[in-house]
Parts: structure tokens; sequence; C-alpha cells
């Protein structure tokens, strides 16, 4: 739990000293190369379920 609250009070400060458009853009930009990595892995529907399933436990 301490490290949960840690990232949130780094990210609560950042935010803080940096405008709202320069945060946005770098999460933004974060997003999207997780939508391209996720795009590559090229799974079939079958897979991405049994991972999902996996997670639950």
């Amino acid at each position: 739990m301490k490290t949960r609250m840690d990232f949130v009070e780094k990210w609560a400060a950042f935010v803080s000293i940096h405008s709202d458009k320069e945060w946005s853009k770098l999460q933004a930009e974060l997003i999207d190369s997780q939508i391209d990595n996720a795009q590559q892995l090229c799974l079939t529907k079958e897979q991405v379920s049994y991972i999902k399933q996996i997670q639950k436990h």
C-alpha cells in the first residue's frame, strides 16, 4: 500500500507543477504506446479471453 501511495503523491506533485497540456500530452503518449503494443501482439479472441480468466485468479 505504501508503494501505491508514494506513486499517487509523486503523480500529484508532477501534475501540480506541470501544465495540463504538458502532462496530458505525456499521458496520451503512454496510452497510445500501450494501444500500439497491444495491436502488435496479434492475439486471437480466445487468447485474450484466456488471459482475462487467469488474471482474475
